[in-house]
Protein backbone atom coordinates (compact mmCIF):
# COMPACT_ATOMS: atom_id res chain seq x y z
CA UNK A 1 0.00 0.00 0.00
CA UNK A 2 1.44 2.82 -1.04
CA UNK A 3 0.09 6.50 1.02
CA UNK A 4 1.36 9.14 3.68
CA UNK A 5 -1.20 10.04 5.72
CA UNK A 6 -0.90 13.53 8.66
CA UNK A 7 -2.95 13.06 11.39
CA UNK A 8 -3.49 16.26 13.70
CA UNK A 9 -5.35 16.89 17.22
CA UNK A 10 -5.52 20.00 19.51
CA UNK A 11 -3.79 18.22 22.12
CA UNK A 12 -0.03 17.53 22.63
CA UNK A 13 -0.50 14.67 24.54
CA UNK A 14 -2.64 13.14 21.97
CA UNK A 15 0.08 13.25 19.18
CA UNK A 16 2.60 12.49 21.49
CA UNK A 17 0.21 9.03 22.25
CA UNK A 18 -0.24 8.40 18.45
CA UNK A 19 3.57 8.73 17.51
CA UNK A 20 4.46 6.19 20.38
CA UNK A 21 1.50 4.25 18.31
CA UNK A 22 3.09 4.96 14.79
CA UNK A 23 6.23 3.60 16.19
CA UNK A 24 5.34 0.57 17.60
CA UNK A 25 3.58 -0.56 14.33
CA UNK A 26 6.38 0.80 12.24
CA UNK A 27 4.36 3.19 10.09
CA UNK A 28 7.13 5.74 10.62
CA UNK A 29 7.53 6.86 6.78
CA UNK A 30 3.99 6.95 5.79
CA UNK A 31 2.32 8.34 9.19
CA UNK A 32 2.92 11.74 10.82
CA UNK A 33 0.59 13.61 13.42
CA UNK A 34 1.09 17.00 14.54
CA UNK A 35 -0.62 19.65 16.51
CA UNK A 36 -3.19 21.22 14.95
CA UNK A 37 -6.94 22.64 14.53
CA UNK A 38 -9.60 22.32 11.47
CA UNK A 39 -10.32 26.02 11.77
CA UNK A 40 -7.20 27.10 10.95
CA UNK A 41 -4.93 23.78 9.25
CA UNK A 42 -1.45 24.11 8.76
CA UNK A 43 -0.62 22.71 5.32
CA UNK A 44 -0.60 24.66 1.78
CA UNK A 45 -3.62 24.38 -0.62
CA UNK A 46 -4.54 21.51 -2.88
CA UNK A 47 -2.28 19.47 -1.05
CA UNK A 48 -3.96 16.32 -0.10
CA UNK A 49 -5.91 13.87 -1.80
CA UNK A 50 -8.26 13.16 0.65
CA UNK A 51 -9.37 14.52 4.55
CA UNK A 52 -11.15 11.57 6.69
CA UNK A 53 -13.00 13.04 10.49
CA UNK A 54 -13.98 10.54 12.93
CA UNK A 55 -17.10 11.90 14.99
CA UNK A 56 -15.05 14.96 15.36
CA UNK A 57 -16.27 17.24 12.75
CA UNK A 58 -18.88 17.71 15.38
CA UNK A 59 -16.36 19.21 17.21
CA UNK A 60 -15.32 22.44 15.66
CA UNK A 61 -16.74 25.26 17.17
CA UNK A 62 -17.40 26.16 13.82
CA UNK A 63 -18.06 23.39 11.23
CA UNK A 64 -18.53 25.62 8.15
CA UNK A 65 -15.42 27.62 9.21
CA UNK A 66 -14.02 23.64 9.38
CA UNK A 67 -15.27 22.54 6.03
CA UNK A 68 -13.85 25.40 4.30
CA UNK A 69 -10.70 24.43 5.34
CA UNK A 70 -10.99 20.67 4.17
CA UNK A 71 -12.34 22.07 0.97
CA UNK A 72 -8.88 24.53 0.66
CA UNK A 73 -6.22 21.42 1.57
CA UNK A 74 -8.19 18.87 -0.94
CA UNK A 75 -6.82 18.92 -4.01
CA UNK A 76 -9.71 18.78 -6.74
CA UNK A 77 -10.99 15.43 -7.54
CA UNK A 78 -10.36 15.23 -3.77
CA UNK A 79 -12.45 13.06 -1.53
CA UNK A 80 -14.13 14.63 2.07
CA UNK A 81 -14.99 11.49 4.18
CA UNK A 82 -16.84 12.40 7.64
CA UNK A 83 -18.36 9.99 10.13
CA UNK A 84 -20.70 12.13 12.22
CA UNK A 85 -23.87 12.37 14.63
CA UNK A 86 -26.88 13.96 13.28
CA UNK A 87 -30.44 14.09 15.26
CA UNK A 88 -34.00 15.27 14.59
CA UNK A 89 -35.32 18.83 14.40
CA UNK A 90 -36.64 20.22 17.28
CA UNK A 91 -39.87 20.04 16.09
CA UNK A 92 -39.70 16.49 16.54
CA UNK A 93 -38.23 16.05 19.96
CA UNK A 94 -39.99 16.58 22.96
CA UNK A 95 -38.36 18.99 25.81
CA UNK A 96 -36.50 16.05 27.75
CA UNK A 97 -34.84 14.98 24.49
CA UNK A 98 -33.84 18.47 23.47
CA UNK A 99 -31.76 18.70 27.31
CA UNK A 100 -30.49 15.31 27.04
CA UNK A 101 -29.11 16.00 23.48
CA UNK A 102 -27.84 19.55 24.41
CA UNK A 103 -26.27 18.30 27.67
CA UNK A 104 -24.47 15.49 25.74
CA UNK A 105 -23.46 18.34 23.22
CA UNK A 106 -22.34 21.12 25.86
CA UNK A 107 -20.25 18.34 28.10
CA UNK A 108 -18.79 16.54 25.59
CA UNK A 109 -17.88 20.11 23.61
CA UNK A 110 -19.82 19.00 20.52
CA UNK A 111 -20.40 22.17 19.65
CA UNK A 112 -21.76 21.46 16.56
CA UNK A 113 -23.89 18.41 17.76
CA UNK A 114 -27.33 19.89 17.82
CA UNK A 115 -26.70 21.74 14.33
CA UNK A 116 -26.14 18.42 12.52
CA UNK A 117 -29.69 17.33 11.76
CA UNK A 118 -30.78 14.42 9.85
CA UNK A 119 -30.90 15.43 6.24
CA UNK A 120 -29.04 18.69 6.13
CA UNK A 121 -25.18 17.19 5.09
CA UNK A 122 -25.86 17.68 1.73
CA UNK A 123 -27.22 21.08 2.20
CA UNK A 124 -24.24 21.76 4.57
CA UNK A 125 -21.48 20.66 2.46
CA UNK A 126 -22.79 22.10 -1.14
CA UNK A 127 -22.95 25.41 0.76
CA UNK A 128 -19.48 24.81 1.39
CA UNK A 129 -18.54 23.97 -2.57
CA UNK A 130 -18.52 19.96 -2.36
CA UNK A 131 -20.04 18.00 -4.60
CA UNK A 132 -21.03 14.25 -5.34
CA UNK A 133 -22.57 14.08 -1.71
CA UNK A 134 -23.61 10.71 -0.06
CA UNK A 135 -25.05 10.02 3.48
CA UNK A 136 -25.51 6.58 4.58
CA UNK A 137 -27.04 6.01 8.18
CA UNK A 138 -25.25 2.96 9.51
CA UNK A 139 -26.89 3.56 12.89
CA UNK A 140 -27.60 -0.09 12.90
CA UNK A 141 -24.32 -1.21 12.86
CA UNK A 142 -22.83 0.68 15.83
CA UNK A 143 -25.79 -0.55 18.18
CA UNK A 144 -24.21 -3.82 19.64
CA UNK A 145 -21.47 -1.52 20.78
CA UNK A 146 -23.96 1.09 22.34
CA UNK A 147 -25.80 -1.41 24.31
CA UNK A 148 -22.66 -2.05 25.81
CA UNK A 149 -21.76 1.01 26.71
CA UNK A 150 -25.50 1.52 28.08
CA UNK A 151 -25.46 -1.77 30.09
CA UNK A 152 -21.72 -0.98 31.71
CA UNK A 153 -23.03 2.53 32.62
CA UNK A 154 -26.65 1.98 33.70
CA UNK A 155 -26.00 1.90 37.20
CA UNK A 156 -23.70 4.58 37.57
CA UNK A 157 -25.61 6.41 35.91
CA UNK A 158 -28.34 6.38 38.43
CA UNK A 159 -26.57 7.71 40.82
CA UNK A 160 -24.99 10.28 38.37
CA UNK A 161 -28.75 11.46 37.97
CA UNK A 162 -29.56 11.57 41.39
CA UNK A 163 -26.54 13.85 41.77
CA UNK A 164 -27.38 15.93 38.88
CA UNK A 165 -23.45 15.32 37.38
CA UNK A 166 -24.87 14.20 33.89
CA UNK A 167 -22.82 17.48 32.70
CA UNK A 168 -19.38 15.98 34.20
CA UNK A 169 -19.89 12.83 33.76
CA UNK A 170 -20.94 12.93 30.31
CA UNK A 171 -20.00 9.48 28.25
CA UNK A 172 -21.55 7.80 30.93
CA UNK A 173 -24.81 9.67 30.35
CA UNK A 174 -24.02 9.48 26.61
CA UNK A 175 -23.84 5.73 26.26
CA UNK A 176 -26.86 5.05 28.40
CA UNK A 177 -29.19 8.10 27.15
CA UNK A 178 -28.05 7.56 23.49
CA UNK A 179 -29.17 3.88 23.51
CA UNK A 180 -32.18 4.91 24.67
CA UNK A 181 -32.70 7.47 22.41
CA UNK A 182 -31.52 5.24 19.17
CA UNK A 183 -34.72 5.70 17.47
CA UNK A 184 -34.05 9.55 17.78
CA UNK A 185 -30.00 9.85 16.72
CA UNK A 186 -28.08 8.89 13.46
CA UNK A 187 -24.80 7.89 13.14
CA UNK A 188 -24.01 8.41 9.27
CA UNK A 189 -20.80 8.34 7.09
CA UNK A 190 -20.91 11.42 4.68
CA UNK A 191 -19.14 11.28 1.47
CA UNK A 192 -18.33 14.00 -1.07
CA UNK A 193 -15.93 15.41 -3.13
CA UNK A 194 -13.65 18.54 -4.70
CA UNK A 195 -15.11 19.80 -8.25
Amino acid sequence: MNFKMTGIDLLYFNIKNANKKKDTLNLKTRVKFQVGSYMDLPFPSEYFDGVFTLETLVHAPDYNKALKEFYRILKKGGKLVLFEYSIPPNSELNEQEKQIFNTIGEGSAMHSFTKFRHGDFPKILSKNDFANIQVEDITPRILPMLKKFSTMGFLPYQIIKILGQERRFVNTTSGVELYKYRDKFRYNIVTATKI
